[in-house]
């Protein structure tokens, strides 16, 4: 009896551990890039301003704007704006902000 209990215990327990040791799953780059857009340039525009500019600017056009705004003040280190712009970059439609 004592023996099916502590093996029943034991089997939860470990279980237990290995989800809760279990790393978070990663968000791909562009998930990453749409949360710092959605985080980090909504501090001075809203996401009707970003989304007008999707599908009009190609990757340097928003590189040159991205790193306007850090000069103007955005926080951003270099892989937040690296992920910024691939996303942007690439976003099909102003939807992909949604």
């Amino acid at each position: 009896m004592y023996q099916r209990t502590f093996i029943l215990v034991s089997m939860i327990v470990i279980s237990v551990l290995i989800v809760v040791g279990h790393p978070p799953l990663a968000l791909d780059a562009n998930d990453h890039g749409k949360l710092i857009v959605q985080e980090q340039c909504t501090k001075c525009h809203n996401l009707r301003r970003v989304k007008a500019y999707i599908g009009k600017l190609d990757m340097p056009g928003w590189t040159d704007l991205v790193n306007k705004m850090l000069i103007n003040g955005a926080k951003l280190t270099p892989e937040e704006k690296d992920a910024v712009v691939k996303f942007l970059s690439s976003a099909p439609s102003p939807s992909a902000l949604d």
